[in-house]
Parts: C-alpha cells; sequence; structure tokens
C-alpha cells in the first residue's frame, strides 16, 4: 500500500468517476433503513424484534452475496455485474415502500443485501485489471470516500423526506436515484469499450505470464490458495470490521432517538456527522501503511486501537451529552473504514496479478458481514434490554479482541502473503 498520488489519465478518470458514483448511490439503498426504522415502528409496521431480524437477513445475504457473487465475479464483467446490482438495489428499495407485510419487509430487505453484494468485488476487480500500477494506487484511496459520502446521502435524503412526507417516500425516491445510476453506468461504460478491451488484454497477458511461473498455475480462489496464503487469519481479524462498522451505523439513530429524545429526522440528520468525520479514516489507513507498518494486517491492528480508545472513553463518560457522543462514535466509525479500506482494497491487489481479486475481496466482504449479521442482532437486543451504555461496553470489548486478532494475522500475513 503507497501513499504517493498520481494524475489518472482521461480514460481511467472517467472508469473511476463511473465506479464511484455507482458505489456511492449503493450506500443510497443500505442504510436508508436505519434511518426509517423508528417511524416504521411509530405505525405498528415494523418492531424491534423484526428491525433486528431485517438487518440480520441483509447482513446475512450480503455476506453469502459477496462470497458467491465475489467467484462469479472473476468470469463475468464487472459491467454486468454491477448494472444487475444497482438495478436490483433500486428495485428492492421501491418494494420496500409498496409491501405491507412484515414478513415480506424481510425477504426483501434481504434480497436488497444480495444485490448489493454485487458491486464491490467488481470494483477491484476493474480496478486490478482496467487500471495501471499508479492509477489503482489512487483509485483505491480516493473510493474509500464513497462509503462517508454515501452513507451522508442515506441519512440526508431520509431526513428531508421524513420532515415533508413519510418513510415510505425515502424508498422511493431512493429507489429511482439508484435505478437511474444504474442507466448511468452502462451508458458510461459503453463509451470505454475500446479502453476496457485494451486494458483486457493486457490483463490477460499479464495472468498467462503469472501463470507460467512456478507455483502460479491456480485460476480461482481454492481452498488451498486460501489456506496458503495466510487468508484465514486475516478472514478471522475482518470479522470484527464488520462488528464495529455496519452493525454500530445501523444503531446510531435508534441510539439518538433513545437516549437524547431527538425526533426521526434530526436523528437522521445528525447521524450524518459521523460519516462526514469519518472521511479521514481510509487515509490515515493509508498513512500509517505507508509510513509504519507495511502491512495490512498491523494496521488494522492499530486502527482497531483507535477505536477501542474512543469507545472506552465514551462508556466511562457515559451517552450523556449529544456533541461528545457523535464525535467519539465518529471517531471509531472512521478508524473502521480505514480497516475496511486495508482489507478489502489493498490487501486484495496483492491478488490481481492471480487473477483472484475479485474473489479474494469477496470472501473477506463475506466474513465482515458475517460479523455484522452477529453483531447486529446482539446490539438491537442489549439496546433494547440492558440499556445503550451497557453496548458501548460491549463495543469496546469487541474491538480489544479486534487488536488480538489483527495483530496476530499480521504476523501470518508477512510470512505467506502473494508478491
Amino acid at each position: 500500500m503507497k501513499s504517493q498520488r498520481c494524475k489518472l489519465g482521461k480514460e481511467a478518470g472517467r472508469l473511476f468517476s463511473l465506479c464511484f458514483i455507482a458505489y456511492m448511490f449503493s450506500y443510497f439503498g443500505r442504510y436508508d433503513f436505519s434511518a426509517c426504522q423508528n417511524a416504521m415502528m411509530t405505525e405498528g409496521i415494523i418492531d424491534l424484534a423484526s428491525a433486528s431480524l431485517m438487518s440480520s437477513a441483509y447482513f446475512i445475504c450480503y455476506g453469502a452475496g459477496q462470497l458467491i457473487n465475489g467467484a462469479i465475479g472473476v468470469r463475468v464483467s464487472p459491467k454486468y455485474m454491477i448494472a444487475c446490482g444497482l438495478f436490483g438495489v433500486g428495485a428492492a428499495n421501491a418494494l420496500m415502500g409498496i409491501c405491507p407485510w412484515r414478513a415480506g419487509l424481510v425477504v426483501i430487505w434481504g434480497l436488497n443485501g444480495i444485490f448489493n453484494s454485487m458491486l464491490w468485488s467488481p470494483i477491484i476487480r476493474a480496478f486490478s485489471e482496467w487500471l495501471d500500477e499508479p492509477s489503482r494506487q489512487r483509485a483505491g484511496a480516493d473510493i474509500s470516500l464513497t462509503i462517508p459520502l454515501g452513507t451522508v446521502g442515506s441519512y440526508i435524503i431520509p431526513s428531508l423526506a421524513l420532515a415533508v412526507g413519510s418513510w415510505r417516500a425515502v424508498f422511493y425516491i431512493t429507489g429511482a436515484l439508484i435505478a437511474a445510476c444504474g442507466v448511468v453506468w452502462l451508458a458510461g461504460l459503453g463509451s470505454l469499450s475500446g479502453y476496457i478491451a485494451k486494458m483486457d488484454e493486457n490483463a490477460a497477458e499479464e495472468r498467462k505470464k503469472r501463470a507460467a511461473a512456478p507455483g502460479r498455475s491456480t485460476r480461482g480462489l481454492t481452498p488451498a490458495v486460501f489456506i496458503a496464503t495466510g487468508l484465514p487469519a486475516v478472514a478471522v481479524a475482518a470479522v470484527f470490521n464488520g462488528a464495529l462498522k455496519e452493525a454500530v451505523i445501523q444503531w446510531i439513530p435508534q441510539l439518538f432517538v433513545s437516549r437524547f429524545g431527538m425526533s426521526d429526522s434530526t436523528a437522521a440528520l445528525i447521524a450524518t456527522c459521523v460519516p462526514l468525520l469519518g472521511i479521514a479514516g481510509p487515509y490515515l489507513a493509508i498513512w500509517i501503511n505507508g509510513r509504519f507498518t507495511h502491512n495490512e494486517c498491523f494496521t488494522a491492528a492499530m486502527l482497531y486501537g483507535i477505536s477501542f480508545t474512543g469507545l472506552l472513553i465514551l462508556s466511562l463518560t457515559g451517552l450523556h451529552r449529544t456533541l461528545p457522543s457523535v464525535i467519539l462514535i465518529a471517531v471509531s466509525v472512521a478508524a473502521m473504514w480505514g480497516v475496511n479500506t486495508a482489507f478489502l482494497t489493498y490487501l486484495c491487489y496483492h491478488f490481481g496479478g492471480m487473477g483472484i481479486s475479485s474473489a479474494v475481496s469477496g470472501t473477506l466482504n463475506c466474513f465482515i458481514f458475517f460479523g455484522s449479521a452477529l453483531s447486529s442482532e446482539l446490539y438491537g437486543r442489549s439496546g433494547a434490554g440492558l440499556g445503550w451504555t451497557a453496548t458501548v461496553y460491549i463495543w469496546c470489548a469487541t474491538a480489544a479482541a479486534a487488536v488480538a486478532a489483527s495483530v496476530i494475522a499480521g504476523f501470518v500475513w508477512n510470512k505467506k502473503k502473494p508478491e
């Protein structure tokens, strides 16, 4: 992972912009439910138990989808994978505003997770095969901005819609925006067909050279490759990223409503401060890795430590004032976005020459969202039964365990990572 900057060429810049917009818009359809769930509870559409079930269904389906779609993405062009994902996410969000049954909402939100899982791994493959090395390094850093910016949008749209309309309007508007993004994606990729064909030829030549080298004949993320490259240890460390990122973000508006007595629209608006303050996280990860650790897992350990420190201060001081609580949660989430960048972008670049960066990214993302699925249910129940202060203590314990897991993974990765 390198920190130097470069200027993207014309075609590379257009490709990056399309990937950026596609992934950012997908976030609009990921966290809008989090902003709407209290309004849905107030109307009796769902209760806390079904909200937790819906969140878990999303995370489980997203994680399983990452594993499946990461493998499919090795063979299917990112152009079609991403288009299918965007249209599917748009349709799922529109259906959320129509469906009157709790069971149906759980199924639809699970399908939303599957379609969302069709986006990230193909983007990593596109960067690995359609960009040169300097452009790839810059794109890997800048694509991380889609997460905070997309999360901000996923709260701003609901806050405005809830203030003037209803929670159903949130899903209708979000679905329409994401479907329109799918149209833009297909049109944009069509205009880059010549550039992409040329880069595909270069990538195919590189794979032939790698395959001809001793020990490089594999074309797929087989169990043997997974074990030989140290990925099991990395996967364990990655599980905690989901437990401290998506699962925490999911409950931020509900925490503000319950703890500080805010309205739904106000809680959604204030929740946008968390990703705005967290934009620095991915760049902090790049700086730490390039300056100190030179190892994505050790970088993750340091960032987990920052998260632990912020959450420990929050738990010791109590959730008594809004501004300090927002800042401390934002620090923790920013660090988790940095971990996400280290694991899902730069660590996966090591596998680009083997032609399996998409499969590796999808597999690690599966483990991340496995952690999200387990934790989301736990946090919802602990927040309702034990209170949010006790829940923050659970977050602290999770961050401490993550530090230990990442340190172990770092030693394994040093010995086994592909060069």
